[in-house]
């Protein structure tokens, strides 16, 4: 129920206006719309409805997006695909050089892509992280406080 969770704190309080304009909007907005969405969808653990909304917007866009690329090292890994996530973290260090966290993703995913082992798959996953402090902090800013409860 997305009432239910705009109201918990566990999607924008502008859901609904982001899924509009993602699928309706024009230019920029579309695409600022559409990054929004797949990052609400990826901290949700809603993966793959995330690595939808970013291969549509790679079809509609040449335009290289750091945070999208980012997004798709980190999705791959958490959805167990060695394979892509070794070559979204071939195109992200091509294209992010002096981005510190892009740079933490492309090794994490080349230490994941070369291990056989599931369980040390999961556990290099669990623990890289997708966004920096202050993207974080900005996913924070746009969803109500979850309320309080009662004893």
């Amino acid at each position: 129920s997305t009432p239910w969770a705009i109201d918990h704190g566990m999607a924008p309080i502008d859901f609904e206006e982001l899924v509009s304009v993602a699928e309706e909007g024009r230019g920029a907005s579309r695409r600022i719309a559409r990054s929004r969405l797949a990052e609400t969808y990826a901290a949700l653990g809603l993966y793959a409805r995330a690595v939808e909304i970013d291969a549509d917007s790679d079809r509609e866009t040449e335009r290289f997006d750091p945070g999208r690329a980012r997004r798709q090292v980190w999705l791959a890994m958490r959805l167990d695909r060695p394979g892509q996530a070794s070559r979204h973290a071939d195109r992200l260090a091509r294209r992010a050089a002096s981005d510190p966290l892009a740079q933490q993703l492309v090794a994490a995913a080349r230490v994941y892509a070369a291990t056989r082992d599931p369980a040390v798959r999961a556990r290099i996953s669990a623990v890289t992280p997708l966004f920096d402090r202050r993207e974080a902090g900005g996913l924070r800013f746009v969803e109500r406080p979850a309320p309080a409860r009662h004893r």
